[in-house]
């Protein structure tokens, strides 16, 4: 996953956990099947090589769009390893987001991609699917 260090809270408890836990039993895997650099990463590597190692690894890369993505240097480098590697790119969008504040390559995923949705209700971030949709559609892709 691509995401900003700012939505590291987010990503881990709406995104990674719920993802991860509805992914490892579709596909009779035990082991965490979604990739978060921090936790796959090696220590002491160059940060780059170990983006890509893992990239490499991924059948399907998620970015998270956020205010912050956009200005973010490390997260456009992973974009660009993903799309280098030629990786489905699925955007997901945690909010309401500027899309003209992002890469010519994330307006163009938003304009011609389905993307995954989190809206507000009840003042709570929700996911506009279903994880079970999600997985589906990764498996296809993958």
């Amino acid at each position: 996953m691509i995401y900003s260090s700012v939505d590291e809270v987010f990503v881990r408890s709406a995104v990674f956990s719920p993802l991860n836990d509805k992914l490892k039993p579709v596909v009779g895997a035990e082991w965490d099947l979604v990739c978060i650099g921090d936790e796959q990463f090696r220590v002491g590597w160059n940060i780059y090589r170990e983006i890509y190692r893992c990239m490499e690894r991924s059948n399907v890369a998620v970015v998270v769009i956020s205010e912050r993505f956009a200005y973010s240097v490390f997260c456009n480098k992973e974009l660009d390893i993903a799309m280098q590697l030629q990786k489905p790119v699925v955007l997901l969008l945690k909010e309401d987001v500027d899309i003209n504040q992002h890469s010519e390559q994330i307006q163009l995923l938003y304009r011609t991609s389905v993307r995954i949705l989190f809206g507000y209700e009840y003042n709570e971030l929700v996911l506009k699917t279903t994880w079970d949709k999600v997985c589906e559609s990764f498996l296809q892709m993958g």
